[in-house]
């Protein structure tokens, strides 16, 4: 990450890609660093992420200090696909600032979103989707429904219903949700970031969990370099207003935990684009989950009301 200052520094980009992880770290570059801002926002016309959400609020930071430097916001464009889409699939082609989009399907391409466990699941078929895995038969009719679209585990929503053109949201991982034991569905991936942007720079990235409790419990890997008390404090205070705004039982955070370290790659817990493997974290955290959801919980734990 240092290099991709110190070079932004000293060349301005008419069009910039990370994928969240990075441009959670460059918001806060761009807002206490004025002479990079002023070269950043000289020449850049598009601005994209990739590999995972970007939460809104980070945007908005974003963008703020487009206004404040360049006078104007900047499209932040976003698409969907994986590997064996080609990657792409679809994707925003129109001016926009808002987070989580997936746009639209890419010329020659279709869609299908089909109902799969109270979402809808995005597949979809195009000249760009392989035809399989190479010496896996089992694996590739797993991969493909019966009428040939590709299965990519995601689901998808409509923007607006009434009009189609103003395309799809991200709407979760379909293995990354779980329920409650009220049986309330928890949408990971839309939970995940809006506590992610309200915590800000002292977390890089969250583990959520929960299925068969009675709340939503998070645990938060802490950034490098923040003192363990700063971290927990900023976690507090964030979550405590996140819970005031309202919403769903499912959408409250009960406890949360700050972790001792952060993902480990190795293990698989972080992908190489950035993202938390969410059932794999789950997996290897297991003692920090028992401990957060503890009946006599210690002091590490933080308890919020919910109702």
């Amino acid at each position: 990450f240092g290099d991709t200052v110190r070079n932004l520094r000293e060349v301005a980009p008419t069009y910039h890609n990370m994928v969240p992880a990075g441009w959670m770290m460059f918001a806060g570059e761009l807002e206490s660093d004025p002479d990079l801002a002023r070269n950043f926002f000289s020449r850049v016309r598009l601005l994209q992420y990739g590999g995972a959400n970007l939460g809104q609020e980070i945007c908005d930071r974003i963008q703020a200090v487009a206004v404040r430097t360049a006078g104007e916001r900047i499209s932040f464009s976003s698409g969907y696909g994986a590997t064996e889409t080609g990657p792409t699939a679809a994707n925003v082609h129109w001016p926009n600032t808002r987070m989580g989009m997936m746009g639209l399907p890419l010329p020659g391409t279709t869609v299908k979103l089909a109902p799969m466990a109270g979402k809808l699941e995005f597949r979809v078929k195009g000249p760009q989707v392989t035809p399989g895995y190479l010496g896996q038969p089992e694996l590739s009719a797993a991969s493909f429904d019966e009428e040939g679209f590709y299965r990519l585990g995601d689901a998808a929503r409509l923007v607006d219903p009434d009009d189609i053109r103003k395309g799809l949201a991200f709407d979760g991982r379909l293995s990354e949700n779980f329920k409650l034991a009220s049986g309330t569905f928890v949408n990971v991936g839309e939970l995940r970031i809006a506590v992610i942007g309200a915590v800000g720079d002292a977390v890089t990235d969250a583990i959520v969990c929960g299925e068969g409790e009675a709340g939503v419990g998070l645990l938060f890997y802490p950034r490098p370099g923040h003192a363990h008390e700063a971290v927990e404090a900023a976690v507090r205070t964030a979550i405590a207003a996140h819970n005031a705004r309202g919403g769903g039982g499912a959408g409250r955070v009960a406890r949360a935990l700050v972790l001792p370290d952060g993902p480990d790659a190795n293990a698989g817990e972080i992908t190489d684009k950035g993202y938390i493997a969410q059932p794999v974290a789950r997996a290897l955290r297991a003692a920090f989950i028992g401990r957060m959801f503890a009946s006599a919980p210690d002091s590490g734990v933080m308890i919020f009301e919910t109702a």
